[in-house]
């Protein structure tokens, strides 16, 4: 039998911590490190998530705390594999054909940063992907 090769979960939340230390360096409020179906590195190397025909994104704040944002035909996925507790499904990570999903009840930005302690209308939001 061969051993199982992955990345410890302990690891995931190594690197939101450093990459936590980063942002409060900087002064943010919050990093979003957002990724696509085409370039998921970003979102994956912090969740473990990555999405295959949406976008996803995750929230870092200073103090440590992240959330996985993925778009509405993700959620279950995000769930079975992201490495993050926080998950939040919002529209604005839905894929590229722009449904209208009337039936869902998406989560926000505001509710995202809220469930994160981060309050307040004028932040420091610092946003990272090549493609966003």
């Amino acid at each position: 039998m061969t051993a199982r090769v992955y990345i410890p979960d302990h690891e995931y939340k190594e690197r939101i911590q450093r990459a936590a230390r980063l942002v409060a360096d900087k002064g943010l409020d919050v990093l979003i490190v957002n990724s696509n179906e085409a370039d998921y590195a970003n979102a994956r190397y912090f969740s473990g998530f990555w999405p295959l025909f949406e976008r996803a994104g995750v929230a870092i704040t200073p103090a440590g705390d992240a959330a996985l944002m993925v778009g509405p035909e993700s959620s279950v996925y995000a769930r079975d594999f992201g490495k993050i507790d926080k998950q939040f499904t919002l529209m604005e990570y839905r894929e590229s054909a722009n449904p209208s999903y009337p039936e869902l009840k998406p989560n926000t930005y505001r509710e995202v940063f809220k469930a994160l302690g981060i309050t307040g209308s004028k932040l420091k939001i610092g946003v990272a992907s090549l493609l966003d």
